[in-house]
């Protein structure tokens, strides 16, 4: 048996990494392997077979359904259907469904394969906001079928989840986990409520097939045993026990009455033990059968999709790894490519007809089955490998799944010169960062879904709060910040420092939502131009900011994180650092204006000085403003300049708040406080730091 021991050896990182990029190869064909069975006829539904018919009278669902859901799950809809009708092609092929017999390959009309089938593919559409409540709620003007005629689809997932399990029952087959487990995956995400008996029934049902396969297989019964129904029994059991996580109506009705969660993992590894050498599984009882092809089975490409969706965790599990390896073996070796005179069909063949298995023709349906277990394979990787590495980093990767924008709102702005217009610079981030993200920006799990704005260069001087301002917006958009310090780069020693560049690099290419801080690492890419009056980089640097400019273009093209990088002056940087293609955005982070200071000067204070600051503000203004040179004291400290500034003021007199302590100074004795200080903030006039920050105002742009 597998040990049910869940670990997370090193190694197991770099077996992940191998995995998911051998899964990435087979998934980048998921449009070329299903776009070629589009219905001539209609342009919208799929064909079964690479020989089947096209017609706009020809409707397929089983196999338009299950197209449908391995495109959405891989957000390739957009690059199947024509630009712009991604949304009227949906909502068409809904109006289709409502209107069709249900009765895929001639199985009674309404039956419960292809109404869960049907009702699974809206959920995900639903999901993914591609189908509204209302048209769900819309009933059909017409009808092919019996017992769901004039309903709506939710009055459909109502009736079945009314009648379960018996309404899991195709023909004289029994109800079967298999479809139960579709059912439960498609109520979950349709927008009505599904009363706690309900969801009771259906667990009942579930922990009696998941005991009596476990028991079979236990007794070692081959004449009895079905570890596909004991798989897909786990996924529907794992899914109501979430769902009863977040309603306690449910979790009250059940409880007691489940197998817990380590009883469904290990059956789920039981089924994983159960594999053939060939890297597949073998198939136990039929679904149902179908009257002019035969049997149906749930094929364990099926099981392996509900598997990765529901524990996702268990591909840390080495033996696990090893043998999804073989699946993915086999996918690579049984892979099948077949000529028309029209088009060239590669894919998958389930063999359930020996007719189109020894031709080497691939099917829809099975094709599109693959494709959608290695997106899960995928995501499931991915989200593993993220919290391997956050882990090794010290990184908490729990998410609250709240916005908490407190600390970005308490950070005082500064102007930003972009093309000679002074903007905002927390509204420019805000705007190319945040807005997006919230509008929809957000699934980057799985196929080729990018941030628009990945990576920004953040210079000014040092006490600006570039620092605290990517922690702020980290916080804002509730991702992972992890911060990348020379000391990554060199805490193996000088001698292994690229070694360990690329160990640091191929972590961070494993994640994805999480914001990247690369700070004060100046020295890893300084300019490589030599002039008279800078001293030329020793071949050691050289070299290690020629070997950063590969590393950062990756990062950037693979579009799953934000990245940061800080700096005090732009110069420092290599030009081809800063370059398109590695930073979106150039951003000269100064000290906030004396106008963000004064709205915001409570920000700057101890709780206990707080009290009537506004009128403190107003005497600093009034006292101030008639002197320029103090007013552009005033404008060019620094964030952590003013406060410490405010600080001695306050450690100077013996009240406790700001106005208290001013009234007993005097404007005077404040006016040559502020002149002395001006003599040693960082950006006074007339040094070269002063000097090179403006000419770094100029240089902020978005490319």
């Amino acid at each position: 048996m597998v040990d049910t021991e869940l670990k997370q050896p090193e190694s197991s990182l770099l077996t992940m990494r191998r995995l998911r990029m051998k899964a990435e190869s087979l998934n980048r064909a998921i449009v070329s392997d299903i776009k070629p069975y589009l219905n001539e006829g209609d342009k919208r539904s799929f064909r079964q077979l690479p020989d089947s018919r096209s017609g706009s009278d020809l409707f397929y669902i089983a196999t338009t359904c299950t197209a449908l859901m391995s495109l959405v799950l891989g957000d390739a809809l957009d690059d199947v259907y024509e630009p712009g009708r991604k949304q009227d092609i949906i909502s068409m092929i809904i109006d289709q469904l409502m209107c069709d017999p249900w009765d895929s390959a001639r199985l009674p009309k309404d039956n419960a394969f292809t109404a869960v089938i049907v009702l699974r593919t809206v959920a995900m559409l639903f999901k993914k906001g591609l189908v509204s409540k209302r048209k769900l709620q819309r009933r059909a003007k017409s009808s092919g079928g019996l017992r769901f005629r004039n309903k709506s689809l939710l009055e459909i997932a109502e009736d079945l989840s009314a009648n379960a399990p018996e309404s899991m029952r195709v023909g004289k087959y029994p109800p079967n986990p298999a479809i139960g487990y579709w059912f439960v995956d498609a109520i979950s995400d349709l927008p009505f409520n599904v009363t706690p008996d309900k969801w009771l029934r259906l667990a009942e049902w579930g922990s009696h097939e998941f005991l009596r396969q476990i028991s079979f297989i236990s007794a070692n019964n081959h004449s009895m045993m079905d570890p596909i129904a004991m798989a897909m029994a786990s996924c529907m059991l794992a899914r109501i026990h979430k769902q009863a996580e977040t309603d306690a109506s449910i979790q009250q009705g059940i409880s007691g009455k489940l197998p817990s969660m380590a009883e469904l993992r290990h059956g789920v590894l039981t089924f994983f033990d159960m594999q053939s050498e060939s890297g597949i599984w073998e198939r136990y009882f039929p679904l149902f059968h179908y009257s002019d092809v035969g049997a149906n089975y749930c094929w364990c490409f099926e099981v392996l999709e509900a598997v990765l969706n529901e524990f996702d965790d268990l591909v840390v599990n080495d033996v696990v790894l090893t043998k999804l390896g073989k699946t993915i073996v086999w996918c690579n070796e049984y892979r099948l490519r077949y000529r028309t005179e029209e088009s060239t069909y590669c894919g998958w063949n389930s063999g359930g007809r020996l007719s189109t298995l020894s031709t080497g023709m691939p099917e829809c349906w099975a094709t599109a089955i693959v494709h959608a277990f290695l997106i899960r394979l995928r995501n499931a990787l991915s989200k593993n490998m993220q919290s391997t590495v956050l882990e090794k980093y010290g990184i908490s990767a729990v998410q609250t799944g709240l916005l908490k924008t407190k600390r970005w709102d308490d950070i005082l702005d500064s102007d930003v010169l972009i093309l000679e217009k002074r903007q905002s610079l927390k509204e420019t981030i805000w705007s190319h960062i945040v807005e997006p993200l919230r509008s929809g920006e957000s699934s980057f799990w799985c196929s080729d879904a990018k941030i628009s704005t990945r990576s920004i260069l953040l210079f000014g001087p040092s006490g600006t709060a570039k620092t605290t301002l990517v922690r702020a917006l980290a916080e804002a958009i509730d991702w992972p910040i992890l911060e990348i310090t020379p000391w990554e780069f060199l805490n193996n020693g000088i001698g292994n420092i690229y070694s360990r560049a690329n160990e640091v690099f191929d972590d961070l290419l494993d994640l994805t939502g999480v914001v990247i801080l690369f700070d004060e690492v100046d020295a890893l890419v300084q300019s490589r131009d030599v002039s008279d009056k800078e001293p030329r980089l020793d071949v050691t640097r050289q070299f290690l900011t020629t070997s950063m400019l590969p590393r950062l273009a990756k990062l950037h093209d693979r579009g799953k994180i934000l990245f940061f990088m800080n700096t005090n002056f732009k110069k420092n940087f290599d030009p081809a650092i800063t370059g398109p293609g590695r930073f979106d955005m150039l951003l000269c982070v100064g000290p906030p204006s004396w106008n963000s200071k004064k709205t915001s000067l409570n920000t700057l204070l101890p709780v206990a000085a707080q009290p009537n600051w506004r009128m403190a503000v107003e005497k600093i203004d009034g006292w101030l403003r008639p002197d320029q040179n103090l007013m552009d004291t005033l404008e060019h400290s620094t964030y952590a300049e003013m406060k410490a500034f405010l600080r001695h003021i306050l450690d100077s007199s013996r009240e406790q708040t700001l106005v208290g302590a001013l009234d007993e100074i005097g404007s005077t004795n404040f006016v040559n406080e502020v002149r002395t200080w001006g003599n040693y903030i960082s950006l006074r006039t007339g040094t070269s730091i002063r000097d090179d920050f403006e000419n770094d105002r100029k240089a902020s742009r978005i490319q």
